[in-house]
């Protein structure tokens, strides 16, 4: 599957880390009770893009994980945002 830049601004799911880690922080990143960062708006998505952090930055589109979240995507495990 090849992705765009354009292709992750849309998308928006490496913003989710799962109800285990709701109202946590990971890496800087703070979760809220739902699993999503956030900074997370489901109509804006990333709302600190410019700013975001490091680890995020490094999160690259197209990657297994990204590749991963988007299979989860289609099968319906992100439905309730």
């Amino acid at each position: 599957m090849k992705l765009t830049e354009e292709d992750c601004l849309s998308c928006g799911l490496c913003c989710f880390f799962g109800i285990l880690t709701a109202g946590k922080k990971w890496q800087g990143i703070e979760i809220g009770d739902d699993g999503w960062c956030r900074f997370y708006d489901p109509e804006e998505k990333c709302t600190i893009h410019e700013e975001r952090p490091e680890v995020c930055r490094e999160f690259k589109t197209g990657c297994p994980e990204c590749i991963d979240l988007i299979e989860k995507k289609l099968q319906g495990w992100f439905d309730s945002k």
